[in-house]
């Protein structure tokens, strides 16, 4: 994935940093898989998401399978430590006021909030662009009374269900 050029184009010219927050998910990932240092990958996967939320798509999956590899005592520390890692770095950006909530309202606010673009697709080819949408706001009516958002949190919410329906059963059967 790291050598073909249209990950480079991507990020030469548009200037996307994509190769970052993948590359810490991916050694977070190893870390999580491979080793018992628990601590490092979840301090890892945090500092993917601080770079670029990007990673969170993949968070239901690492938590699901770091909970279960690790057990839930563990998980709770590296959460609580993970927490630590986030709240530490918005120390030079929080004026006034409660650092933790002011940190999480920061985040939510300006990073995650501001990224995200208001139109169905912004020519990207993709299943809205096959329908010709391209143009049209998210916001906007589609089927069901339902906007193109909501159409699209219920197709990513059913494509979790199924691959931690599968994760789970095919952990069970290894247990056996």
């Amino acid at each position: 994935m790291l050598f073909r050029s249209a990950f480079f184009y991507n990020s030469a010219f548009w200037g996307q940093i994509d190769a970052i927050p993948i590359f810490l998910v991916l050694v977070s990932t190893y870390l999580a898989m491979y080793s018992e240092q628990y601590f490092a990958s979840g301090l890892l996967y945090m500092s993917a998401l601080l770079v670029k939320p990007t990673a969170i798509v993949f968070l239901p999956f690492y938590a699901l399978f770091f909970i279960n590899k690790f057990g839930f005592v563990n998980s709770v520390k590296v959460f609580l430590a993970s927490n630590v890692l986030f709240i530490a770095s918005f120390f030079p950006l929080l004026g006034e006021g409660s650092v933790i909530l002011n940190s999480y309202k920061l985040y939510f606010s300006s990073i995650l909030e501001a990224q995200s673009l208001a139109f169905v697709t912004n020519s990207a080819y993709n299943l809205w662009a096959f329908t010709r949408f391209d143009g049209v706001l998210d916001s906007s009516i589609f089927l069901l009374n339902l906007t193109y958002r909501t159409w699209g949190y219920l197709f990513l919410s059913i494509a979790l269900l199924i691959i931690t329906k599968s994760y789970l059963k095919k952990n069970n059967l290894d247990r056996k």
